[in-house]
């Protein structure tokens, strides 16, 4: 299962940002207070939410312009950084590597201009702490940055205060004490929402790596419970099922509802949903319906070496 955890530069980062403008100053914007920094605040608004509902619906073009047009109008508000991040990470998830490590650059400069912004709250502190946790000192990753940015974040915010020390625990090979931080940050977190999300893709990552199958696919039930719409949450419970052999026709019925929903930058590929399909077939001992996923996955993806192999094998 290895390569389900092989990312690119550009999922290690965890977030992208756009850089700040070639000559360094803030954009300009009216003051506030006006009815034109109101107006402006408005559209900006309605900007965002077309920007999530383009990504949503993997239109990732019409998700950068409007996530642009958003920054442009609210430049000093850290949520329209944060979804010009995520669809800039939409496009380039299949950048060559020359062209990720230009973005990597322009993301950290971004990143520290929307923890300048961020005067409540951590939601971009976090993510600057995990560009510096995961990105090559190359293009300025630093763990001694990333430790001065969770001593900021822990009295700040409990939840992602707990994740980032989970996180910093996790870079230095504890990979016990990380577990504690993010079952900790588990108990804190809200039922449902983007920061449930983190906090359970982190801590079933965790529960995996350490080995803790069965674990992770009760954290994984528990989440699309509350949130049917989690992508992630789906697949990691088809996972789980494919690694443990318990509950298969649930790992089935998650991994298809996984396949229904719609795909965004970052998600596993569909390639690896059908893998997995085919081999929970294989355990239920139906060798046509598992050699019609492998050869799905195949599809998608002709240098799948476990599909080949499985494939063979049959």
């Amino acid at each position: 299962m290895a390569r389900f955890f092989a990312i690119s530069l550009v999922l290690l980062l965890g977030v992208a940002l756009v850089a700040a403008p070639a000559s360094g100053r803030a954009p300009q914007a009216d003051p506030p207070g006006s009815s034109e920094y109101a107006a402006a605040q408005a559209e900006a608004s309605r900007w965002l939410a077309r920007s999530r509902d383009y990504l949503a619906a993997g239109e990732t073009e019409s998700a950068l312009t409007s996530a642009q047009r958003a920054v442009a109008l609210a430049p000093r508000r850290p949520e329209t950084h944060l979804m010009l991040a995520n669809a800039y990470r939409a496009r380039i998830a299949g950048s060559g590597a020359y062209r990720q490590l230009i973005l990597a650059r322009q993301i950290r400069e971004a990143l520290q201009a929307a923890v300048a912004l961020e005067s409540v709250g951590a939601e971009a502190h976090l993510a600057l702490l995990r560009f510096h946790l995961r990105a090559p000192a190359l293009v300025g990753g630093s763990r001694r940055e990333a430790g001065k940015l969770a001593d900021i974040i822990v009295p700040r915010d409990p939840v992602r205060g707990t994740l980032a020390l989970g996180l910093l625990a996790q870079s230095e090979g504890d990979a016990e004490l990380a577990l504690e931080q993010f079952e900790r940050a588990d108990l804190l977190a809200p039922a449902a929402g983007p920061l449930r999300r983190l906090v359970v893709d982190l801590l079933g990552q965790s529960l995996e790596q350490s080995g803790r199958w069965r674990a992770a696919g009760v954290l994984y039930a528990q989440s699309v419970d509350a949130d049917p719409d989690f992508a992630e949450g789906w697949f990691g419970l088809g996972r789980a099922a494919a690694e443990t052999g318990d509950h298969l026709p649930q790992g089935i019925a998650a991994l298809e509802r996984y396949l229904a929903l719609p795909h965004q930058a970052g998600q596993p590929a569909a390639e690896e949903a059908h893998y997995l399909l085919g081999s929970i077939y294989l355990q239920l001992t139906h060798a046509d319906q598992a050699r019609a996923q492998f050869r799905l996955a195949l599809a998608l993806d002709p240098e799948h070496a476990e599909a080949h192999r499985a494939l063979e094998a049959l």
